[in-house]
């Protein structure tokens, strides 16, 4: 029988692998079966993964939405266009890992360790690009795989600290206790977002979008806001001290 003719009867085979014989062993039998991998049916959706060595897997184009990760050892781990919608991941460490165009939409990542993660999104000037990736996963996810993936989405007191999140649309995601002390996220757009009591400490984010934010008590202390527009944010009880406000909008005049 041809891979062409051939039947997608086991989408959970895959988290049997998984369990059985741990990340690198899916990646081997993934890059082995050539038919799975072409046509996007690698599915671990609605699975507990407590208790699993995820440590460096590679989890690229899988869908493992509404599963439980919560905990989770993922430090290094790649998340190149993976489903996590709806997925808890509270208290997941994920440092050091690599989150190109996740789709976290509804998943709850309180209290996560996201300590020197690159996080980035693609835009819809790289759609020729994602087009033979939206036909393999578009049956899966649902969606497109550009644009805001994490909206409704809970980053609630995880740690951002050191990271790389520059140019991303995080509208309609809540920060409250996030700590980004040195994050690197400029040009960003936390329009609508809930980020009180946020560290910001030394933070890039420069040309970023806060309107209509709620930033109250949250620490700008030497944070770069070169050029960041605050319209209507609320910014009671923050903390300004040496930082840089040139060219800010919507802001009244700090002390």
């Amino acid at each position: 029988m041809s891979t062409e003719e051939k039947k997608y009867e086991e989408p959970n085979q895959w988290f049997t692998v998984l369990r059985e014989k741990g990340p690198r062993g899916l990646e081997r039998e993934i890059l082995d079966n050539t038919y799975y991998l072409n046509h996007g049916m690698i599915e671990m959706i609605d699975h507990d993964f407590r208790g699993l060595n995820l440590r460096k897997i590679n989890l690229e184009l899988i869908n493992c939405e509404g599963s439980n990760m919560s905990g989770c050892d993922m430090r290094a781990a790649g998340l190149y266009l993976t489903c996590l919608m709806n997925a808890d991941l509270q208290g997941a460490n994920l440092q050091g890992a690599y989150l190109n165009g996740p789709i976290l939409m509804g998943a709850n990542l309180k209290g996560a360790n996201l300590r020197g993660i690159t996080f980035s999104q693609n835009h819809k000037s790289d759609k020729s690009f994602l087009n033979h990736y939206e036909a393999r996963m578009g049956p899966i996810y649902g969606h497109p795989v550009y644009g805001n993936n994490v909206k409704f989405a809970c980053f609630d007191e995880a740690d951002f600290r050191r990271s790389e999140i520059g140019e991303c649309d995080f509208t309609e995601a809540s920060f409250r206790g996030t700590n980004f002390e040195r994050t690197d996220a400029w040009a960003c757009d936390f329009s609508g977002c809930d980020l009180e009591g946020a560290r910001m400490f030394r933070g890039l984010f420069d040309g970023s979008m806060f309107k209509g934010t709620n930033l109250k008590n949250v620490d700008f202390r030497h944070a770069n806001l070169t050029d960041c527009d605050f319209t209507d944010a609320i910014v009671e009880g923050c903390r300004w001290d040496h930082a840089i406000l040139d060219g800010v909008v919507g802001l009244a005049p700090q002390k």
